[in-house]
């Protein structure tokens, strides 16, 4: 005799979809976008029911990447179609890149319109390598032209990996809830060139990652950063110590910092002018040197225009300093000619001075990585196994970012 309850389950599958808690089709969903998204599976759910689509178009549009012309396009027409109203609203995250000839080809009204329309949006990575600063001074439109169209968009995160100049304070401050902005390149139009920035302004940032002359930019400003990437090729070490001195006023809060480019200052001098200024400082980050030579180079015996060699320090000031940071927990340092075993002597006088540290890191000639860590609180740092200390990846690595 037939089972009647299988077959009239059998008969009706959308019955038995409609019994389905939310809940499991959510975790259904989310099960298919780890680590990256199943776009082919997903797309599958679309059409089993309007619940399932709900949560399969959720995580597919969740975070979206046009890295080229026709996905940019294709997602243009996506947004601005029939399916406009309920997709909008669930792109969260944007990854553009755009190039010369998407910019030429009326691709820009193109992208703002569509930026427009999403009201949900949180993230916005914009890469644009082939705009510099002759496109602005011909007035050419870009990616930053965009932006200032977008004022009501409610950014929580936004990075630029293209050269912005003071037109970008002015979508800033339309933006009170940004929480992270990284910035590739800044253009100076003259040295004295200063912004007026509100009391307000940025309240809620908590990282930032800019050039000098981005930062330079703020004088006067407060923020509550707690994360500052700053990287540098000033042309003299008085601008260089104006800015290391406005950084102690400009974020007070700051427990992470990381330094790049070439710097004029020593590590050490760097390092008590902050030590003055930032008192709560976890983690402390200098890779100022791209070029390493011997120390025992004479500056006479160096070709024009090779960048300063960072002096090697001497031990006892680099433990003097290390005293005066009372919460330090991480240092990483430059590359100095010195041998694992006595890396292990400086780092033991390090413990001593700065009792907190529980990560030491230095890098040979080679830049490979000699790190030692704390495994339990009062225990002798000891070599870790790990090949490299994580620095978090940076838009400064990009092969062309300017001071």
């Amino acid at each position: 005799m037939p089972n009647t309850k299988l077959d009239t389950a059998a008969s009706y599958p959308g019955r038995l979809c409609s019994r389905i808690p939310v809940e499991l089709y959510r975790f259904l969903a989310e099960c298919l976008a780890a680590p990256v998204p199943h776009q082919p599976t997903l797309a599958r759910l679309c059409r089993v029911n309007k619940a399932f689509r709900a949560e399969a178009e959720r995580v597919l549009y969740r975070t979206v990447r046009c890295l080229s012309a026709e996905s940019m396009s294709t997602f243009c027409r996506t947004m601005t179609g029939t399916s406009k109203e309920r997709l909008c609203v669930k792109v969260e995250s944007i990854h553009i890149t755009t190039t010369a000839k998407l910019r030429s080809a009326q691709g820009l009204d193109k992208i703002q319109g569509t930026l427009q329309c999403l009201s949900g949006l949180k993230e916005v990575t914009w890469d644009d390598t082939e705009f510099h600063h002759l496109d602005y001074a011909q007035n050419l439109p870009g990616p930053l032209h965009v932006l200032a169209e977008c004022a009501k968009l409610d950014l929580h995160r936004l990075t630029c990996n293209f050269l912005v100049d003071r037109r970008i304070f002015t979508f800033l401050e339309s933006q009170p809830n940004l929480k992270d902005f990284r910035c590739r390149s800044y253009h100076q139009w003259n040295t004295y060139e200063q912004v007026d920035v509100p009391e307000s302004f940025l309240s809620h940032l908590h990282t930032l990652h800019a050039p000098a002359s981005f930062v330079t930019m703020l004088r006067g400003a407060t923020l509550n950063i707690s994360t500052l990437d700053l990287n540098a090729s000033l042309d003299n070490d008085i601008e260089e110590r104006a800015l290391l001195n406005m950084l102690g006023a400009l974020s007070p809060s700051l427990v992470t910092l990381r330094l790049y480019g070439n710097w004029q200052s020593s590590m050490l001098q760097i390092m008590e002018i902050i030590a003055e200024r930032v008192v709560g400082l976890k983690m402390w980050v200098f890779q100022g040197q791209d070029t390493v030579r011997p120390y025992s180079c004479r500056p006479d015996c160096l070709s024009p225009g090779a960048p300063t060699l960072q002096p090697k320090p001497k031990i006892s000031e680099v433990w003097g300093i290390a005293m005066r940071f009372r919460s330090l927990e991480t240092l990483v340092i430059p590359p100095f000619t010195w041998s694992p075993a006595f890396c292990m002597h400086v780092t033991d006088g390090l413990v001593h001075a700065c009792p907190t540290l529980v990560r030491v890191v230095y890098y040979d000639g080679s830049k490979r990585p000699w790190t030692f860590v704390r495994s339990e609180p009062g225990s002798r740092l000891k070599i870790s196994e790990e090949e490299d200390f994580s620095l978090n990846p940076s838009i400064f690595d990009s092969p062309v970012s300017a001071g």
